[in-house]
């Protein structure tokens, strides 16, 4: 006797085998799941590297201002920190502490917008400056930044390596703070952003631009090519067409003011060349980014957080008062300067070959 076809309903038979699949993945997952002590930040995960705060103790400096605020790399036996610009600038009458001691007196020696990193001085002899690997790291390498300090003891925190160097950001840092429209009259301003150089200097809707550090503007994209070149702080020479508002004529009294106006002669638009001095400015400053749901999620993130030339991505959770110091890996040596927390999860430090070529141009 032939075996009957089996009219089977394989939509039903494919959902019983995902849910049996799933069930199975649930039971593994119960069975898999680490006690407290063994997870990330697990007390004996971290006794695995609990010996290497002492790099951060010795090489990576805490910054105060009425509370601690931000860390530093110690680049120099004789007291060089590089610190991250824009928290730096916040602090009001700072401090340091390397090592226990704390250093109130602190030069500002040089500073770098296009990386937002300072470099400082402080009076110190026989540091221990941080030792850089000599290779960059690959996704998914254990990494480690500062965590929450206090005068004596710095802590780590573990993360990840999420991703490879590049870019973050786009156009240049510095900007004039203005949206542009070429027409057959020339370059207009299409928009004036309030917060902006280009404001404070009476630039206005509808001016049009000639020049700008005397090279003559048909397009946009020839004041990008001077913009780009340039840094926030930096002034530019503007030369602009503006329309001159007159004031209507005064015929005095007629008897049919509709025939008069229908006999009108329209007005000729008068025009004037007016030379501007525009301070360019940061453009997360001027154009303030707009927030998303994971960064509410984030709580304080940092100042500045995008237009870096390269940066490291990792995944460690810290917070705009843990940036500035170094990020090691678990033979102590450092692998970049932690420079923006970004948003949950992730965050950005600039790769060591970076940091030491940005420290010999400061």
């Amino acid at each position: 006797m032939k075996n009957k076809p089996l009219n089977l309903n394989w939509v039903a038979v494919n959902r019983m085998i995902l849910a049996g699949v799933a069930l199975a993945a649930c039971s593994s997952l119960s069975a898999q799941s680490l006690e407290g002590e063994f997870r990330k930040e697990g007390s004996t995960v971290r006794a695995s590297y609990d010996e290497l705060t002492q790099v951060f103790q010795q090489s990576s400096a805490a910054l105060y201002g009425d509370i601690a605020n931000g860390y530093g790399v110690v680049m120099s036996a004789d007291g060089h920190v590089l610190v991250k610009s824009s928290e730096f600038a916040l602090l009001e009458d700072p401090s340091m502490v390397v090592g226990k001691k704390r250093y109130r007196e602190i030069e500002v020696l040089a500073e770098s917008s296009e990386w937002d990193v300072t470099l400082l001085k402080i009076d110190a002899e026989d540091l221990d400056p941080i030792v850089f690997s000599e290779s960059e790291p690959v996704q998914g390498s254990i990494v480690l930044s500062n965590s929450s300090t206090s005068r004596l003891r710095r802590r780590a925190q573990l993360g990840l390596i999420a991703a490879n160097a590049r870019s973050v950001g786009k156009g240049s840092l510095a900007v004039l703070g203005i949206t542009m429209k070429a027409g057959d009259d020339g370059l207009r301003v299409s928009g004036v952003s309030p917060k902006s150089g280009a404001t404070d200097a009476g630039l206005k809707k509808g001016d049009v631009l000639v020049s700008m550090e005397d090279v003559d503007l048909t397009k946009g994209e020839e004041v990008a090519d001077i913009v780009k070149e340039k840094s926030p702080g930096d002034v530019v020479t503007v030369k602009i067409r503006r329309e001159i508002e007159q004031e209507p004529e005064d015929v005095g009294e007629v008897e049919d003011p509709f025939a008069f106006a229908a006999e009108a002669k329209p007005v000729e638009p008068v025009f004037e060349e007016e030379t501007l001095e525009i301070e360019l400015r940061e453009r997360q400053e001027v154009f303030p980014e707009q927030l998303t749901r994971n960064d509410m999620m984030s709580g304080e993130f940092s100042k500045r957080r995008s237009n870096f030339p390269r940066v490291l991505q990792h995944d460690t959770s810290l917070a705009q008062r843990t940036t500035g110091g170094p990020l090691l890996t678990l033979d102590g040596k450092c692998v970049g300067m932690n420079i923006a927390f970004a948003s949950r999860e992730c965050s950005y430090a600039i790769p060591a070959n970076q940091v030491q070529e940005l420290y010999q141009d400061l």
